[in-house]
């Protein structure tokens, strides 16, 4: 069957392209702190081509395979849903996705591809019904951070330096925040996880609770920034990074004040970017330190 323009929207629209811009600042950041400064243009092309397009492109299709009936209920205009796209088809088409992203990551050199296979093992396990992380409560979080966040700049870095010499408190300090801002996302599919028995930390717990337990890792974590300084372990470049903290605390207040889904929607954006933009905030005091 001929792909059409309409058909290959459609599977743009279901890879979730936004999310593509995670994993690619994430192994962008890796690269610029490992050459201090800014790496080769033909690279950088390369590992946007691999990491988002690919392998991030691979994972959120075959999340939408597995996902297609609580999107039904909480995203059913979404490509799958509404059928603009088969399960058949993207199945294929996130097979074929990794697949790519895998061959790319090899020509970077064995760290990028082991790496990258790390990746596409825990967004399979993440997906699939015989391991689901995604049920798994917190641990999920965690899992998905460690895929978009700390293996893409761990990938990142070891295209130029030795994984051993990679930076592991901002790796770290960035997997963590990334983890937090994870549960947000959980509260846009409260309702649709609940229904299906997912348990997300907002369903097992509740959004209250919810809100309370990753304040540590979501808004508290950005204390650490100050008082590492204080104590003489971070230079003062990084201090504007503790700013970050007053909008964690406001998307937080937004969420118990107001817990509609527009709202919800409208501050998983805002998690979304505070976590890109954190990386970004790093990484230039990184360059700069």
């Amino acid at each position: 069957m001929p792909i059409t323009i309409s058909k290959l929207k459609a599977v743009i629209e279901a890879s979730r392209p936004l999310i593509w811009l995670l994993s690619i600042t994430s192994a962008y950041c890796g690269m610029f702190m490992a050459v201090k400064g800014l790496p080769p243009i033909h690279l950088l092309i390369i590992v946007a081509i691999g990491v988002g397009p690919c392998i991030t492109a691979a994972t959120n299709l075959l999340n939408a395979v597995y996902d297609v009936e609580v999107d039904k209920l909480s995203k059913p205009n979404r490509p799958l849903p509404t059928n603009r796209v088969t399960i058949d088809t993207a199945r294929k088409i996130a097979l074929l996705l990794y697949a790519i992203g895998l061959v790319i990551a090899f020509f970077l050199g064995v760290w990028p591809f082991l790496l990258s296979l790390i990746g596409v093992a825990v967004s399979v396990l993440y997906s699939v019904p015989q391991a689901r992380i995604k049920a798994k409560g917190g641990f999920s979080n965690f899992a998905l951070a460690f895929g978009y966040t700390a293996i893409c700049i761990l990938g990142g870095w070891s295209i130029f330096r030795e994984i051993h010499e990679a930076p592991l408190f901002v790796i770290a300090f960035l997997t963590i925040q990334d983890a937090g801002a994870n549960v947000v996302k959980d509260f846009v599919d409260y309702e649709a996880d609940a229904l299906f028995g997912i348990s997300t930390l907002p369903v097992k717990f509740g959004a209250e609770k919810s809100l309370i337990m990753i304040s540590p890792f979501f808004v508290g974590l950005y204390l650490l920034v100050p008082l590492l300084y204080s104590v003489g372990h971070l230079s003062q470049v990084y201090l504007p990074i503790s700013l970050f903290l007053l909008w964690g605390i406001y998307i937080l207040s937004s969420l118990k004040h107001d817990f509609s889904r527009k709202n919800r929607e409208r501050i998983f954006l805002q998690s979304f970017f505070m976590s890109v933009l954190t990386e970004i905030a790093f990484t230039a005091a990184y360059v700069l330190a």
